[in-house]
């Protein structure tokens, strides 16, 4: 068995320990006051799916554009659960050190090859988390400017001047965006 599949074993195989440990760092950090509000169990839940998310995307090489359907609505309906964008980015922030944790303590660095491979398997799930990051950012500012834009209270051309061009996959000029649009127009790894 490669190391590759070991390591995915080994965390598909433990993302319940991984996600109560996620949340316990939720629970217990001074940044992640919102993550405050929700229980144990719902913080473990969400740890674990994370997890189980990953070693799915890394096993069956799930196109990029599926990861932004998830996280896309994760950054809208962490929006509406009312999180700072600062939180969420150190969730995943943690998630990663929680992951680089268990690598070392699960025996995979015990040899120079053994490290080399399992950087090359961490480089992989940065891959994953900057992309979660990404489309998270994109669906959290499209639940704020969908919000703002509905507020009567604000003139849509003002609230159009809060977001700099490229805050959207689409065209700003139309009030309602559609996440298909936005992931069918716009690919995570093309420069411009």
């Amino acid at each position: 068995m490669q190391i590759g599949n070991k390591f995915l074993e080994a965390i598909g195989s433990h993302s319940l320990d991984l996600g109560m440990k996620w949340a316990r760092g939720m629970i217990n950090s001074e940044y992640t006051i919102t993550y405050k509000h929700f229980s144990e169990e719902e913080l473990t839940k969400r740890g674990k799916d994370d997890f189980d998310n990953l070693v799915r995307w890394m096993e069956q090489d799930i196109d990029i554009k599926e990861i932004g359907k998830i996280y896309l609505k994760v950054g809208k309906a962490r929006y509406n659960e009312k999180f700072p964008l600062s939180e969420i980015i150190f969730a995943i922030h943690y998630s990663k050190k929680i992951l680089w944790e268990h690598v070392v303590s699960s025996g995979f660095v015990s040899s120079t090859l053994g490290f080399y491979q399992a950087t090359q398997m961490m480089m992989k799930i940065n891959n994953f988390y900057d992309a979660a990051c990404i489309y998270l950012i994109r669906g959290y500012s499209e639940a704020l400017f969908i919000k703002l834009s509905r507020d009567n209270r604000i003139d849509y051309s003002a609230i159009k001047d809060l977001f700099p061009e490229g805050s959207f996959f689409g065209d700003l000029d139309s009030k309602d965006q559609s996440e298909n649009s936005w992931l069918s127009s716009w690919n995570l790894f093309k420069t411009k």
